[in-house]
């Protein structure tokens, strides 16, 4: 599993110009020398975090090209919604096509954000199952858990079905995620199982059926 790759605070522009869209100035700061890699002051995000957010491919494109680091995450607690990569940020907002350049450059999909999550874990329970497949495709962990930041458990599915995210749970479903897996943690040995039967018929109906359990 690769890191994550964090940087201070640089003194550039980049990252607001590329957090208010406003492209020509992108375009003349990273010709003339601008750091793709810079943070916004204002939020603490990337560059690549800000257009990634956004679901803006064709500026995503312009930062990759001038070298901007796929993995570079925010400055942690100065960013709003938790420091993490760009494709934290796009898989959270359900921008499918974007996550997908990203993933296509290297964007690493089982790096945690500061929140304890993967892009896989965020896209579960925010029920972006465009994203959770172009995740898939790109072989992201289906068995990660989040790390002891958050749960300390906790796996997609489990996630998925917590928050009745039935068509991400479907995608993970369909591409073997273990349903009937519990931590070993003593404060859980809730299974995937478990909670879709908690949740209702509509997650049961996925096919989840009351097998042996796998600790």
């Amino acid at each position: 599993m690769g890191g994550a790759i964090t940087l201070p605070w640089q003194d550039d522009n980049v990252a607001e110009a590329a957090e208010a869209e406003d492209l020509q100035q992108l375009r003349w700061l990273l010709d003339n020398h601008g750091d793709p890699n810079a943070l916004s002051r204002s939020s603490g995000r990337t560059a690549l975090g800000c257009v990634a957010a956004g679901g803006r491919s064709d500026v995503v494109k312009l930062l990759l090209a001038a070298r901007a680091e796929v993995n570079l995450c925010d400055a942690g607690g100065h960013c709003e919604a938790g420091s993490g990569s760009a494709l934290h940020h796009s898989s959270s907002n359900g921008w499918e096509e974007t996550s997908g350049l990203l993933l296509s450059h290297g964007a690493d999909p089982d790096i945690y954000d500061e929140m304890g999550s993967t892009a896989l874990h965020i896209a579960a329970v925010e029920g972006r199952s465009e994203v959770v497949s172009v995740l898939i495709d790109s072989r992201a962990n289906l068995e990660t858990k989040e790390s002891e930041l958050a749960s300390g458990w906790r796996r997609a599915l489990h996630l998925a079905v917590i928050a009745g995210r039935v068509e991400a749970a479907k995608c993970l479903l369909d591409a073997k995620a273990i349903v009937n897996v519990a931590p070993s943690s003593p404060r859980s040995r809730v299974t995937p199982m478990h909670l879709a039967a908690f949740n209702g018929r509509e997650c049961l109906s996925l096919g989840f059926r009351p097998v042996e359990q796998r600790f």
